[in-house]
């Protein structure tokens, strides 16, 4: 996840517990801070870190993020399925999810899920 978003978690949505305690973290920063046993703080290329964490055991990588990492990502092709979650807030402004000069990616619905008010819509390229 990028450093704006690990903030967010951290200090507004769920300050008293990090709610990824069960899965490897990996925050992109620029900031030296010292790891967790949960979490690696990480100065690095996002497909650098990518293909080193290819290398580790475990399963998936999910990317947790927000405009400026989703784009490096869709830049180096590095994802192959897209979790698009709407929250319903009418913003008057904000930052874009996607790049204006992003190419087309075409996408096919796999899964709607709903919860708490949220809508998640699961989408594999196609």
């Amino acid at each position: 996840m990028g450093a704006n978003t690990y903030k967010q978690i951290k200090n507004e949505l769920s300050p008293d517990k990090w709610v990824y305690e069960n899965l490897q973290s990996y925050v992109l920063t620029n900031e030296r801070i010292e790891d967790t046993p949960n979490i690696k703080y990480v100065n690095m290329d996002i497909k650098e870190l990518i293909n080193r964490i290819q290398q580790e055991n475990g399963k998936n990588i999910w990317i947790c993020g927000g405009a400026n990492l989703v784009n490096q990502c869709v830049k180096e092709n590095l994802i192959d399925e897209y979790q698009i979650t709407t929250v319903p807030v009418i913003l008057g402004n904000g930052i874009r999810l996607f790049e204006e000069n992003s190419k087309n990616i075409r996408l096919e619905l796999k899964e709607i899920k709903e919860e708490n008010g949220l809508i998640m819509g699961i989408y594999d390229k196609r």
